[in-house]
C-alpha cells in the first residue's frame, strides 16, 4: 500500500507541472519501479530473477543504454514479480472484493462484446489512434479498445475467475459467455496460443472425455467460431495482405539484428517495444532502414527481446519467469504457456493488462511466506 500513497502523493503535488500526462505516466512508471527495487535489494531475491537482472544491467552497460530508456525498459519485464511482492498481502486481505470486481468487470466487457458483433460495429471505441474509423471485418473491440488486447483480458481473467471462484453453475455460465465474447474478436494468434496451451496441460483422453460430455454445449460456439474466422479470411483482400506484412518485414530485420549481436544484444530499449519507439525513437531504426508503419511496437515479443537482451539475456528471462511463477495451478499453468506462445504473435508480455492479470493468477498463499524468495519459486 505504501507505493499506492507515495503515486497518490506524487500524483497531487507534481501533476499540475507536466502539460503532457504521458510524459508524467512515465515517471510514475520509473518511480514506482524504482521504489520497488529498492524495496527489494535488502532481500534475498531468488537466483533466477538475480541472473536475470546482471543480464540486463550488463547489457544495458556494454551497449550505454540510458538509464532512464533502460529503466522504463526493466519495469515491464520484472512488473509481475514486483507487483506480487507489492500487492499479495492486499490482495489476500481483500480477496473477495477484488474477484467480485474483477467478475463484475469481465461480465460486462464479454456482454459489450457480443453486442458489438450482433450490432456489427463498436460501441465504445469505434476510432483508431489517429482519430480514423477501423477498416475491414468488424472485430469487437468493448471497452478495452483493441481485439488482440480483449483476447488476452478474457482468457487470463477467465482462467483467474476458474482459479479463485468457488465451483457453480453460475460461474461456468460466465466464463462461456467470456469464450464466447473471445470468439467475436476474431483473433487467430490468442486462439492459437490457448489451444496449444490447453494440448499441452491436459492429456488427449481428457480433452475428448471433455469435449463429449458437453458436445451439446461446445458445438454451438465452433459453429460461431467457424462463421466467425473463416468470414475474416474470405475478407482478406491485397491491402489488407500487404499490411500484415509489417510483421514479416520486422522479423527479418530482427533476425538479421540478433545475429550481429547475438550475446547481449543491442541494449535495452533499443528495438521493437513500445518504449524504443515511444518513449525514446531507437537510432537502429534508421540504421536498419525500418519503417514502424506508426505502430508502437513490432507486435512480436520474442524477437523484441532477443534483439535488445541477445541470447544471454532472453534465456536469463525465460529461466526468470519459468521458476518465479509457474505453480502447481493448472490455471496458472495455462496462462502461463498462453502468453508464452501469444508472445510470438504480439507483444503481450510488456502489456500492463496481460502483465496484472497473470500477476493475479500467482499470487497464492503459502503456509511461509518468509521464503517466497529465497527457494527460487513461488
Amino acid at each position: 500500500m505504501k507505493y499506492i500513497l507515495l503515486i497518490v502523493i506524487v500524483n497531487i503535488f507534481l501533476s499540475p507541472v507536466f502539460t503532457d500526462f504521458s510524459e508524467f505516466n512515465l515517471l510514475i512508471d520509473i518511480f514506482i519501479s524504482g521504489c520497488a527495487i529498492f524495496n527489494l535489494i535488502s532481500k534475498k531475491i531468488n537466483k533466477y530473477l538475480l541472473y536475470f537482472l546482471l543480464a540486463f544491467i550488463f547489457s544495458a552497460i556494454i551497449s550505454l543504454t540510458k538509464p532512464d530508456v533502460a529503466i522504463v525498459q526493466l519495469r515491464s519485464l520484472i512488473f509481475p514479480f514486483l507487483f506480487i511482492e507489492t500487492f499479495k498481502n492486499t490482495f489476500f486481505k481483500h480477496k473477495n472484493f477484488f474477484i467480485k470486481s474483477l467478475t463484475i468487470i469481465f461480465l460486462a466487457t464479454s456482454i459489450i462484446a457480443l453486442v458489438e458483433s450482433l450490432l456489427g460495429y463498436n460501441l465504445i471505441v469505434n476510432l483508431n489512434r489517429y482519430g480514423n474509423d477501423f477498416y475491414g471485418i468488424h472485430r469487437s473491440r468493448s471497452i478495452i479498445g483493441n481485439p488482440i488486447d480483449l483476447s488476452h483480458f478474457l482468457i487470463l481473467i477467465a482462467l483467474i475467475i476458474n482459479e479463485h471462484v468457488p465451483n457453480s453453475k453460475f460461474k461456468y455460465f460466465i466464463i462461456i459467455i467470456g469464450f464466447a465474447a473471445f470468439f467475436t474478436t476474431r483473433s487467430r494468434g490468442p486462439l492459437l496460443a490457448i489451444l496449444i496451451s490447453i494440448i499441452i496441460i491436459f492429456p488427449w483422453k481428457k480433452i475428448i472425455r471433455y469435449l463429449y460430455k458437453y458436445i451439446l454445449l461446445i458445438i454451438p460456439f465452433i459453429i460461431f467460431f467457424i462463421y466467425n474466422i473463416s468470414t475474416r479470411f474470405q475478407n482478406l483482400n491485397i491491402s489488407d495482405l500487404q499490411y500484415d506484412l509489417y510483421r514479416f518485414s520486422w522479423l527479418i530485420s530482427s533476425i538479421e539484428m540478433f545475429f550481429n549481436k547475438p550475446i547481449f544484444g543491442y541494449g535495452p530499449g533499443s528495438f521493437g517495444g513500445w518504449v524504443s519507439i515511444n518513449y525514446e525513437l531507437s537510432p537502429l531504426y534508421e540504421l536498419y532502414d525500418i519503417s514502424t508503419f506508426g505502430i508502437s511496437s513490432i507486435d512480436m515479443f520474442w524477437p523484441h527481446i532477443l534483439v535488445e537482451l541477445g541470447i544471454v539475456g532472453t534465456m536469463a528471462y525465460i529461466f526468470y519467469l519459468k521458476r518465479a511463477f509457474v505453480q502447481k495451478s493448472t490455471n496458472a499453468l495455462i496462462a502461463f504457456y498462453y502468453v508464452i506462445i501469444a508472445s510470438f504473435f504480439s507483444i503481450c508480455l510488456e502489456s500492463p493488462l496481460v502483465l496484472i492479470a497473470i500477476s493475479l493468477l500467482f499470487i497464492y498463499e503459502k503456509k511461509d511466506n518468509s521464503n517466497l524468495l529465497h527457494d527460487g519459486s513461488f
